[in-house]
């Protein structure tokens, strides 16, 4: 079974000193990883909930639509993920 999760790439810094948001997508341990766009402070990003969260300095509604937007990816993965599953079963 796959599994999609919200992590942060630590390796890829950029000049504001924000990491790239990106869904990974694990399965039969094999590791994709599908970028969202957007770009924040590890202080920003809770691993464990895979969101950004709402902390001093930055503003709500840029963290409401990074997550909102977040959520949508990793829903249309979920979907793609059932989908190829199902056809791999009714090909058998």
């Amino acid at each position: 079974m796959a599994t999609v999760k919200n992590v942060l790439v630590k390796g890829r810094c950029n000049r504001n000193g924000g990491y790239p948001l990106v869904m990974q997508v694990l399965h039969k341990r094999k590791k994709k990883v599908v970028y969202t766009g957007f770009s924040v402070p590890e202080e920003w990003f809770d691993p464990i909930s895979g969101k950004v969260i709402d902390s001093d300095g930055n503003n709500p509604e840029i963290v409401r639509r990074i997550n909102r937007k977040s959520e949508n990816i990793s829903k249309k993965l979920q979907k793609a993920i059932f989908l190829m599953k199902k056809n791999m079963e009714n090909m058998k």
